[in-house]
């Protein structure tokens, strides 16, 4: 689950967006500035975003690759609520 003002990413890549709407726990609503500097918005399904703290880390090589934090709710929790250094952006 993400929560409103949360920075999230297509799980295949592009801008960094953040959250601004919830439709339930299945799809949210994002917004990101494209390359002209224009604010854009659309619905993503959960399926489909990563949150970037938590792709910064599995690229970095400190979660496991297939650490999503989105399918499993109690990682994404276990997540923020970590107080390692290396985990705090």
């Amino acid at each position: 689950m993400f929560l409103i003002g949360h920075t999230v990413q297509l799980k295949s890549g592009g801008p960094t967006m953040t959250v601004t709407e919830s439709y339930g726990d299945d799809v949210y609503r994002c917004q990101w500035f494209d390359d002209k500097a224009k604010m854009q918005t659309s619905p993503f399904p959960k399926e489909s975003l990563v949150e970037v703290v938590i792709q910064e880390k599995v690229t970095q090589g400190l979660l496991p690759d297939n650490f999503t934090g989105v399918d499993d709710e109690r990682e994404t929790s276990e997540l923020h609520n970590r107080k390692d250094a290396d985990l705090i952006v």
